[in-house]
């Protein structure tokens, strides 16, 4: 399915943040196929705990500037996978070890990645 103009914009400045900031492994899921509750997941792998949450901070202050309103965010603090929910995109910031244990691109491995770069 073909993203619309205004997601494909959010989908560059998120993963603009998140490549400024040293994340790895980025990996952007088309998700439309199989949710009617959002269109695309933004998996990324920090180094850290305390890396997450800094990261957070700078997609927080992005999306403020950009006017893409925050819904829910889950596992601040001391978890090793953080979610935000912006509405059509989830952003997904993993620990190596949590990534690994969750691994969410096996799990949706039927769903189409997107080329962010």
């Amino acid at each position: 399915m073909s993203l619309d103009n205004t997601i494909n914009q959010q989908i560059h400045d998120f993963t603009k943040v998140l490549d400024e900031r040293l994340c790895n492994d980025i990996v952007v899921l088309d998700m439309t196929t199989v949710s009617p509750l959002y269109d695309v997941f933004i998996i990324a792998s920090v180094d850290s705990i305390r890396q997450a949450n800094a990261v957070v901070g700078y997609i927080e202050e992005m999306s403020e500037k950009k006017g893409y309103p925050l819904k829910h965010i889950n596992g601040l603090s001391q978890s090793e996978w953080i979610l935000m929910d912006y509405g059509s995109i989830i952003i997904h910031l993993f620990t190596p070890k949590a990534r690994n244990t969750y691994n969410l691109e096996r799990l949706w491995g039927d769903c189409e990645r997107i080329t962010w770069q």
